[in-house]
C-alpha cells in the first residue's frame, strides 16, 4: 500500500507547489501589467491581460512536471492562459451586472466565489481539451477546477481579510492567489497524479 501511495502523494505535492509559485509568479508580473495595459489597450482589456499573464505562469509552472507524459508545452501554456483571462474577465463581468455591493462581506465573498467558479470552470475546461485529445482526459477535471478555484478563492479572501487589510494590498493579494491556485491544485492533482502514472512518457519529449 505505501509503494502504491507514496508516488500519488509526492506527484500531488509537486503539483500543488509548482501551481502555487506559478500563480505568485504570474501576479507579481501581471498585476503591475495592468497601468499599461489601460494606457495602451483601454480598461475593457485590463482583466484579460493579466488573467491571460497569471495563466501563462501557472501553465509553465505546471508544465515542468506535465511535460514527460504529453507532448505540446505551447497549447497547455496557452490553454490555461486563456482560461484564466476568459474566466476572470466573465466572472467580473457576471458580479457586476448583478451588482454585488463592494463593503458588504457578504456579496464580496459571494463575488468572489462567482469569479473563483468562473474562472476554475475556464481554465478546467481549457486543460480537459487539451488531454483529452491526448487520451488523457479525466471526466472529473473540470468540476476539480472549478470547485477548487471558487472554495481557494473565497478562503484566501476570508484570510486576506480578517488578517491582511483585504485584497487591495499586495500581500493580501498574493495570499488570495496562493490560497486559490493551491484549492485548484489539491483538487486536481489526484487526477494529475494518476494521469502521471498511467500514461507512457512522450518519445524524445
Amino acid at each position: 500500500m505505501h509503494r502504491s501511495t507514496a508516488p500519488v502523494r509526492s506527484l500531488w505535492f509537486r503539483w500543488i507547489l509548482c501551481s502555487g509559485a506559478g500563480v505568485l509568479v504570474g501576479i507579481a508580473v501581471g498585476v503591475p501589467l495592468g497601468a499599461p495595459a489601460e494606457a495602451l489597450l483601454g480598461m475593457a482589456l485590463v482583466l484579460p491581460a493579466v488573467g491571460a499573464a497569471i495563466g501563462a505562469s501557472l501553465g509553465t509552472s505546471q508544465w515542468l512536471l506535465l511535460r514527460r507524459r504529453a507532448r505540446g508545452a505551447g497549447a497547455w501554456i496557452v490553454a490555461t492562459a486563456a482560461g484564466v483571462a476568459v474566466g476572470l474577465t466573465g466572472g467580473t463581468t457576471l458580479v457586476e451586472a448583478v451588482g454585488l455591493e463592494r463593503g458588504n462581506p457578504v456579496d464580496e465573498q459571494l463575488a468572489l466565489l462567482v469569479i473563483g467558479a468562473s474562472v476554475g470552470f475556464a481554465v478546467g475546461t481549457a486543460q480537459w481539451l487539451f488531454l483529452r485529445r491526448r487520451g488523457l482526459g479525466s471526466s472529473s477535471w473540470i468540476a476539480a477546477s472549478t470547485a477548487g478555484m471558487a472554495f481557494g478563492l473565497v478562503a484566501g479572501g476570508v484570510v486576506a481579510e480578517l488578517l491582511l487589510g483585504g485584497i487591495a494590498s499586495a500581500v493580501g493579494l498574493g495570499v488570495v492567489g496562493l490560497c486559490t491556485a493551491v484549492g485548484s491544485a489539491a483538487t486536481t492533482g489526484l487526477a494529475f497524479a494518476r494521469i502521471a502514472q498511467t500514461a507512457s512518457p512522450p518519445g524524445g519529449a
